[in-house]
């Protein structure tokens, strides 16, 4: 997992990972900042070092400006109305 986490630090930091939103609609699927810190947190939750879990995804949350806008949605099915 070492590897993991030190690959995934190199390329955010690299500098060439963009946010989702910059991403063209021919390019979306592609790997963002956002995702690759998304994948960097999870990758500690496996290991339970929840401290590191926190840092990564504290960063998704708390610095948007760098990692892209991300929000919960509300699930389809509360939006149907009762017939």
């Amino acid at each position: 997992m070492a590897f993991i986490h030190s690959e995934l630090d190199d390329i955010m930091n690299a500098g060439n990972l963009p946010k989702a939103s910059d991403l063209a609609e021919s390019e979306r699927g592609r790997i963002t900042i956002g995702a690759a810190c998304a994948f960097q947190a999870r990758a500690y939750l496996y290991e339970s070092n929840y401290a590191k879990v926190k840092e990564y995804a504290g960063r998704l949350i708390n610095d948007q400006a760098t990692y892209g806008e991300y929000r919960l949605f509300e699930y389809a099915a509360k939006k149907k109305k009762a017939i």
